[in-house]
């Protein structure tokens, strides 16, 4: 145990796609890691620094996130919020993911500070 570490910590792990190709809004055509899926959520897990082990668990279905992501989109285009009042629909919609570039990114936080810890990618 590191008495200098916080104990306000928290695991994170993002479900991302490393590459997707299409013309965002500012006109970037090449996103990179993409978040999919927040498996911990917004707010990631509370984890104890005095503990030597951590474990954590968590499946999904890519058709369910996929199924979200799809509702997500419509739903934005059919009562965009009023910051996109001009909002004319996607030239492009990504909802479909590419199960070869997928690859989970976990990290640990001091959520006073926002400093991250320590950081693992995993391919898929």
């Amino acid at each position: 145990y590191n008495s200098d570490l916080k104990n306000n910590l928290n695991l994170n792990i993002a479900l991302v796609e490393k590459s997707i190709d299409y013309v965002g809004g500012n006109g970037i055509t090449k996103h990179a890691f993409v978040v999919r899926y927040l498996m911990t959520g917004a707010e990631g897990e509370k984890i104890d620094a005095r503990e030597t082990t951590f474990e954590y668990s968590d499946s999904i279905k890519l058709s369910t996130i996929q199924n979200r992501q799809a509702q997500y989109l419509s739903d934005f285009e059919n009562t965009p919020p009023k910051r996109f009042k001009n909002f004319a629909g996607w030239n492009e919609r990504k909802e479909k993911i590419d199960p070869d570039q997928l690859a989970v990114v976990a990290w640990i936080q001091d959520n006073d500070t926002k400093e991250i810890i320590q950081s693992q990618y995993f391919e898929i």
